[in-house]
């Protein structure tokens, strides 16, 4: 997949990419526009771009009991490559190119089947990719009405005002939220009752290096269905071992991280030893 710069941030005349990149990320718990390579659980379901690369077993839809046969819970718009077997414990599995002989352990049902060189899936791709990529760069030029506050070692995203749509916004740059050495705790206090909470978050290259996520609010399934962490400029996001909580939208940039992701997550390309939870958003 070829290196793309990333939007400039400029709101798209029309938000209907928003609402569409919500849908996608309700749908789905995990999307990649490039490759994923993972060792670990998928909980909801995962729409690979481009190929999955990693040798090793994982596994995907760990949540999805009950989910019938019909229903795709791992795309892969791509390859498949060869190596252990793949776990799916619920649904099927559509494959645009080739399998390489994988085995799939489809777990759903007798009658949940893997399907290779599926079609229709360029044309999913690119709407799902020209959707992330505008609700992204819309996320980024809406206005800030929050600030945040640094005070005895907690890194505090305190809702004190929402807009006209009920959503609280915070623009920070990655270093400060995630590189801070005096922050030992990132917590979010939904103070005003906001019905979402947007937290743009700048900088091309963002390593998590200090700070756990804490508190009642990040904590609850709610509160990380209800909280979008969007990185519009970020190309490299290095989350580290520490457990994200909330939705993670990173349209340019290529995510590694050994701890566990809890919401819809849709980047670039993911790297990852641990596991993708629900909620979705």
């Amino acid at each position: 997949l070829a290196t793309l710069a990333p939007l400039a941030v400029v709101a798209p005349a029309c938000t209907t990419a928003v609402t569409d990149a919500a849908t996608w990320m309700t749908q789905y718990n995990l999307i990649t526009l490039g490759d994923l390579s993972t060792n670990s659980d998928v909980e909801g379901r995962t729409f690979v771009g481009r190929n999955f690369t990693n040798a090793n077993s994982a596994t995907f839809a760990s949540r999805m009991s009950g989910a019938p046969c019909s229903d795709s819970t791992l795309t892969v718009v791509g390859n498949v490559v060869a190596g252990n077997p793949l776990n799916i414990q619920a649904g099927s599995v559509q494959i645009g190119g080739t399998r390489n002989d994988r085995i799939f352990n489809m777990n759903g049902g007798a009658g949940c089947a893997v399907t290779t060189t599926a079609t229709g899936l360029d044309d999913r791709y690119a709407e799902i990719k020209a959707d992330i990529e505008q609700a992204s760069a819309h996320f980024a030029a809406t206005s800030a009405n929050n600030t945040a506050s640094v005070t005895s070692g907690a890194l505090r995203l305190t809702v004190n005002a929402v807009n006209d749509a009920g959503l609280a916004v915070f623009n920070i740059s990655g270093s400060t939220l995630f590189g801070n050495s005096a922050v030992s705790q990132i917590e979010v206090i939904n103070s005003a009752n906001a019905g979402a909470i947007l937290v743009n978050v700048t900088g091309t290259t963002v390593n998590w290096t200090n700070g756990n996520m804490v508190g009642a609010f990040l904590t609850s399934s709610a509160g990380r269905a209800a909280i979008i962490w969007n990185f519009p400029t970020a190309t490299t996001l290095n989350l580290g071992a520490r457990n994200f909580m909330g939705a993670v939208l990173a349209p340019y940039a290529a995510v590694t991280t050994a701890g566990p992701i809890d919401g819809s997550t849709a980047v670039k390309s993911l790297t990852t030893t641990g596991e993708i939870h629900l909620p979705v958003m």
